[in-house]
């Protein structure tokens, strides 16, 4: 398969995801979302982390604002990541209250200020991270991002973070489309339970 036609073929299992998970009744998205928050704070390398770093879930992602709110009441040093677009790639922002001191951005995603949140980690400095994506391979850890690329070059950088992807258990597949700059996570965490890769 040439580079063009696999691009494409991404960009169609996007749109299909996308409108698979948009399809989910909203009720069974909250209840699964509760489940997965549930596996995952059980999990020891996520219990003893010190610093996390997650995305702040929209639209019909699966629900971290309940995380953030939980790690930070266990008194953990949590990042947030902001998207630098013009150096394409995310900078991850040491947070102390969520909601506040965050603006909606792009597609209604909510960051944190620079002036309310000032402190920027590196992910050398982090012990786990929490990705988001479309489709996850659960054999080999490979996801099917939005299609930036902003977590595979975050991934990519010197680190020893344990990177976990969170989402439904819809969201797993057998198999999907693999680039040489894909990053693969460690485990992924769904409502139907922990799934350890590289761990």
């Amino acid at each position: 398969m040439t580079y063009p036609e696999r691009q494409e073929e991404k960009k169609a299992l996007r749109r299909q995801a996308r409108a698979a998970r948009a399809a989910l009744d909203p009720g069974w998205r909250a209840e699964a979302s509760r489940r997965m928050h549930e596996h995952l704070l059980r999990i020891d390398p996520v219990r003893e982390a010190e610093t996390i770093s997650l995305f702040v879930s929209v639209g019909a992602e699966v629900d971290t604002h309940p995380l953030i709110h939980a790690f930070l009441a266990a008194h953990k040093r949590v990042a947030v990541p902001c998207v630098l677009h013009a150096q394409r790639r995310l900078e991850l922002r040491v947070i102390e209250s969520f909601p506040d001191g965050f603006q909606a951005r792009d597609f209604g995603i909510l960051e944190p200020e620079p002036l309310h949140h000032p402190e920027v980690v590196g992910i050398a400095e982090v012990d786990a991270i929490l990705v988001p994506g479309l489709l996850f391979n659960p054999g080999n850890g490979i996801r099917l991002g939005y299609g930036g690329g902003y977590y595979d070059r975050l991934l990519a950088e010197e680190h020893q973070a344990l990177a976990i992807a969170l989402g439904f258990s819809t969201q797993l597949v057998a198999e999907l489309p693999v680039e040489p700059w894909d990053r693969p996570v460690d485990a992924i965490c769904t409502d139907a339970g922990w799934h350890p890769i590289r761990i």
